[in-house]
Parts: structure tokens; C-alpha cells; sequence
């Protein structure tokens, strides 16, 4: 009877290992979720824009407001937002 349990013993540790290292596996994939992407909002702009004009970019700033036939940021058409925001990632 001792033998079944060693051999029971034995089952266990190898499912044990299988455990293991289907873990490991999926530990070193990429995490393949996509990131909710957060709406951008005037302050969000606002903000990317103070930090780019605080980097001495003033001018590029005001270029990309008004390329968008405004004179201030608060002016920006909310559709636009998406577009601007990424113009003053790439500055």
C-alpha cells in the first residue's frame, strides 16, 4: 500500500512542476491588454500645453492653437482635442 501513495506522491509533484512552469510562461509573455485610453479633456491640453511652453516652446504652442483657427487653447472645438494633444506630444 505504501508504494501507491509514493506513486500518488510522485503524480502530484509532477502536475506540481507543470504548475510551474505554465506560471513562469505566462509570467515572461507581454502583457497583451490594451490600455483604456483616458478621454482628453481642455485640462489635460491645458496642462500639456503649460509643460511644453515651461520647456521654452511658447511659440510652437500658440503655432498648433492656432492652426486650429483660435487664439487661445480654451477656444480649441472639443473634436479637435485628440489632434492637438498628439501635435504637442511631438513638439
Amino acid at each position: 500500500m505504501e508504494e501507491k501513495w509514493l506513486k500518488l506522491a510522485e503524480q502530484f509533484r509532477g502536475m506540481a512542476q507543470l504548475c510551474q512552469a505554465f506560471a513562469e510562461s505566462v509570467e515572461s509573455q507581454p502583457n497583451t491588454k490594451k490600455k483604456e485610453e483616458q478621454p482628453i479633456t481642455l485640462e489635460v491640453l491645458s496642462t500639456m500645453a503649460k509643460k511644453k511652453a515651461a520647456e521654452g516652446k511658447s511659440t510652437e504652442v500658440k503655432a498648433v492653437i492656432t492652426e486650429c483657427g483660435v487664439k487661445k487653447l480654451s477656444d480649441v472645438p472639443q473634436e479637435f482635442y485628440t489632434e492637438v494633444f498628439k501635435k504637442l506630444e511631438e513638439i
